[in-house]
């Protein structure tokens, strides 16, 4: 066998064994990219994680009570206004009642007498605050927290307190004199009975922070529903482009295989004639 002959041998063997080195690192490569892109397509098939709508009613306590201190303590004014009036047809009807009943019955307990709400009115009102979702999921998740936020925060000794009667300060009888000289007694003016808050307002702000809140939870659902969509497209898109590269690293594995076999025969079809030539 010539030096070239021997050499050409050993360039053949080299490169069947890079060939074959090649070949089993894409091999890896392309099961890897294929376990990648399966595992993106899983991920995007999962549902985004749920995000409640359950507003806290200790939040909401804390809320009201920190409106009141930030306002001048002053004399609480009658009004039998809780909010704007409507009615519409919703098949909550049931719960708002129960949500009025329960405002009915804390503004009776703590109004004196002074302040006062009628059922229906209150029911319209509460109808109307539920009335701008447009998703009856979402009706149905205001007013429950509604009914729990209301019958907690109502109840709440912190709220209570605010309520406390004031004692009217003493008042002397006034004094006056008769025609022959006489002094007379006549008995002082009947006090007016005053209310320290007014629940009316109590309510009024309780529905609005609870409003405000639980526009926050659906605007962050909202926003982690978006955020799971556009997550779910770019996994999808990752999977396909690795799809796509474990589709072209397995060709390309393909390839050096058959270079593989065709250096193989190579070998083979050189290695002949010097087998012939030896029996001859």
């Amino acid at each position: 066998m010539t030096v070239l002959k021997r050499v050409e041998e050993l360039y053949l063997d080299v490169l069947r064994f890079i060939i074959i080195a090649a070949a089993s690192i894409l091999l890896i490569a392309a099961v890897g990219f294929g376990v990648m892109a399966g595992k993106n397509y899983s991920q995007s098939s999962q549902a985004e994680k749920p995000v409640s709508a359950d507003v806290n009613p200790t939040e909401v306590t804390d809320s009201v009570l920190a409106s009141k201190l930030e306002k001048k303590p002053s004399g609480a004014t009658t009004s039998n206004r809780v909010g704007e009036d409507g009615s519409t047809a919703d098949p909550n009807e049931k719960t708002y009642e129960q949500i009025a009943k329960i405002i009915v019955a804390f503004v009776s307990q703590n109004g004196q007498g002074i302040e006062s709400l009628q059922l229906a009115p209150v029911v319209d009102v509460i109808r109307r605050k539920a009335s701008p979702y447009d998703d009856p999921t979402v009706v149905k998740e205001f007013a429950d927290g509604l009914a729990v936020v209301m019958e907690k925060t109502l109840a709440d000794p912190k709220i209570l307190k605010l309520f406390e009667p004031l004692a009217p300060a003493p008042v002397a009888p006034a004094a006056t004199v008769s025609n022959d000289g006489e002094v007379m007694e006549q008995q002082a003016a009947p006090v007016t009975p005053s209310l320290r808050e007014s629940p009316i307002e109590i309510v009024n702000s309780t529905l609005n922070t609870y409003a405000r809140l639980f526009n926050a939870k659906i605007k962050e659902r909202e926003q982690a529903r978006a955020a799971a969509i556009a997550e779910e497209v770019q996994n999808k898109a990752t999977a396909t482009t690795q799809l796509m590269i474990a589709g072209s690293t397995f060709g390309a594995f393909l390839f050096l295989v058959f270079i593989s076999i065709v250096v193989k025969i190579e070998r083979n079809l050189r290695a002949m004639p010097l087998a012939q030539k030896v029996e001859s």
